[in-house]
């Protein structure tokens, strides 16, 4: 076990492998990225997640995802980045996150029903710039679980129903079922 994630990364490295090529799964965001930056390095021994088009990084911003969505005809709810200080282009309620996770944590996600809560949100937050999102109220949530390796079709093994505990007054709180 490492105290951080490059030297664990660096102990992936430089360990020998046996003559089958491991895969490495990662469950946490810190520690996608950092394999995600040695991508070129670990992928000659083993199998890393990656997309060979963008970055993990660049993935990672919801603001990029709203917008990938949205280009294969996915509904999402206006959003715009919004910057401390800047006036507020959306009608309330927002749900307000961080651009990617792990510029904050769950505790940074908030809805804020009116301007005093947002002026109360950005007096109270380390962040400066938060994605913006004009809150829908919803059952659940339909989350795909998908993988591609290199040319071959997509694999969605698994499809997740998504149930948020509401409200938000801490983080972000959900309860999942497979669907089959």
């Amino acid at each position: 076990i490492y105290d951080n994630y490059s030297d664990g990364v660096e102990f992936l490295i430089e360990a020998e492998c046996s003559h089958k090529k491991p895969v490495i799964l990662v469950s946490g965001d810190d520690a996608a990225l950092a394999i995600d930056a040695q991508k070129i390095v670990l992928s000659s021994k083993y199998h890393v997640p990656y997309s060979s088009k963008y970055s993990l990084d660049y993935l990672m911003k919801k603001d990029v995802m709203n917008e990938m969505a949205s280009k294969v005809g996915i509904n999402v709810p206006k959003s715009v980045l919004l910057c401390k200080n800047e006036p507020n282009p959306l009608s309330f309620p927002l749900l307000l996150k961080p651009l990617v996770s792990v510029d904050g944590t769950k505790s940074d996600i908030k809805i804020c029903n009116n301007q005093n809560e947002l002026i109360n949100y950005w007096e109270n937050s380390k962040l400066n710039r938060v994605l913006a999102t004009e809150f829908v109220e919803k059952d659940y949530e339909v989350c795909i679980l998908c993988a591609k390796t290199n040319n071959n079709p997509t694999i969605i093994p698994g499809v997740v129903k998504k149930i948020r505990h509401m409200p938000l007054i801490y983080g972000a709180r959900s309860y999942a079922r497979i669907l089959k």
